[in-house]
């Protein structure tokens, strides 16, 4: 009776262990498929759009999971589009698989949730030169350290986000992007609805060779007497359009930095020919 009762305890024990193994095997199984779903490229036939005239690799994104891992290989430019549904924050190191490393431009549109980005955002992104993070209205915060892992980064743009503070924007340059030529900041402002373009200004463009700075769209810009000297006469296009432009010394200053500017004088004729521009005492329109 003993010996029988062993038996059928021992079959008991196989069966099981053989069940458990089925069960594991197919949980496995369930496990590499939504792996391989996950990881599966992008579909560029259904993911293109045109931005300004140039085709791009144009994703949708409604959730953080929506963020693309992998790419078809040797994309170079990428759009990611949001809606007002995803989190206040974008996720993190979203960029770090193999097949990002061949894209040169990235531009992150529209998604008005999004109230910070964090400092590994960027991470994977290496070899990028272009980066547009625009309107994107609610976006407040960007790390000081969000640029450290795009060092050829070549034109930057942040436009359009309303209540993104010029002081943040200036602490992320600091130390950072010194191959950047192209810097479009339209509609940067802080909660007094101006901006200083001073010292600390100075600071965060130290080291680089900005040719190209837009920040028209702004309501009131203080000027200071160094950026003029150092910043304005360098420049080859300036762009201060629907914006008034205060300096605390008068406007002598900048006049003498413009008028060593050959982007000035395109900007005077085009504003002549088919814009208004009016200076009053330390005050011009544009």
């Amino acid at each position: 009776m003993t010996s029988v009762s062993k038996r059928d305890h021992i079959k008991l024990i196989s069966s099981t262990i053989q069940t458990f193994d089925r069960q594991m095997t197919v949980w496995r199984l369930i496990l590499y498929l939504s792996i391989v779903v996950t990881a599966l490229p992008i579909s560029e036939a259904n993911s293109t759009c045109t931005v300004n005239g140039i085709h791009y690799i144009c994703i949708s994104i409604a959730t953080k999971t929506d963020f693309p891992r992998i790419l078809p290989t040797n994309v170079q430019k990428v759009t990611l589009k949001g809606t007002n549904e995803l989190e206040r924050s974008f996720p993190g190191e979203r960029f770090t698989h193999h097949t990002w490393a061949t894209v040169t431009e990235l531009s992150i549109l529209e998604f008005t949730n999004i109230e910070s980005i964090d400092k590994w955002f960027l991470n994977g992104l290496e070899e990028l030169k272009v980066i547009s993070i625009s309107s994107c209205t609610h976006l407040k915060v960007i790390d000081r350290d969000t640029f450290n892992f795009t060092p050829n980064i070549e034109e930057l743009h942040l436009d359009g986000n309303t209540r993104l503070n010029l002081s943040i924007v200036e602490a992320a340059l600091v130390d950072k992007l010194n191959s950047l030529k192209y810097l479009s900041l339209i509609g940067i402002q802080n909660s007094e609805n101006h901006i200083v373009l001073g010292d600390n200004f100075l600071k965060a463009l130290h080291g680089k060779n900005i040719s190209y700075l837009d920040i028209s769209g702004v309501n009131v810009i203080v000027m200071e007497n160094a950026v003029a000297q150092d910043v304005l006469a360098n420049l080859k296009y300036l762009n201060l359009s629907y914006s008034k432009v205060i300096s605390p010394s008068g406007m002598d200053h900048i006049y003498r930095s413009l008028m060593q500017n050959i982007g000035f004088w395109i900007l005077l004729v085009y504003g002549i020919l088919f814009g208004n521009i009016r200076c009053k005492g330390k005050m011009c329109y544009i």
